[in-house]
């Protein structure tokens, strides 16, 4: 003989499955944005060289980058090696967030790194 489940826990076993599959659906198409957030989140990290520091910025000179790196209270993390000075991504983001680019800045490029393709 066959049972029959009584209506109502048959549609709460439907509820439930599509709850899951949806769950499920959710997780898998949220895979690889948290892969891509946490490549973003390593490349905040770097440090990048003067030139890519000045094109993120939007400041158009070095001398002007390296004066605004040593003010005091500045948001910008630089170190120096040798002749060479390196400036933290992050810290070149946060300036930028708390200066608005103004009118006659140079046209900046992309400040994240580039993501790489598998």
């Amino acid at each position: 003989m066959d049972q029959q489940l009584p209506p109502n826990s048959f549609d709460s076993l439907l509820r439930d499955l599509i709850r899951y599959f949806a769950n499920e659906q959710v997780e898998v198409a949220l895979a690889p944005l948290r892969k891509e957030i946490d490549l973003i989140k390593r490349g905040l990290d770097e440090w990048v060289g003067t030139r890519d520091a000045l094109k993120i910025t939007g400041i158009d000179r070095r001398e002007t980058l390296q004066k605004r790196a040593t003010m005091p209270d500045t948001l910008i993390v630089a170190k120096q090696e040798g002749n060479r000075h390196y400036y933290l991504r992050s810290s070149l983001v946060a300036y930028v967030e708390a200066n608005p680019p103004r009118r006659y800045r140079t046209k900046r490029i992309n400040i994240l790194p580039p993501t790489p393709t598998a």
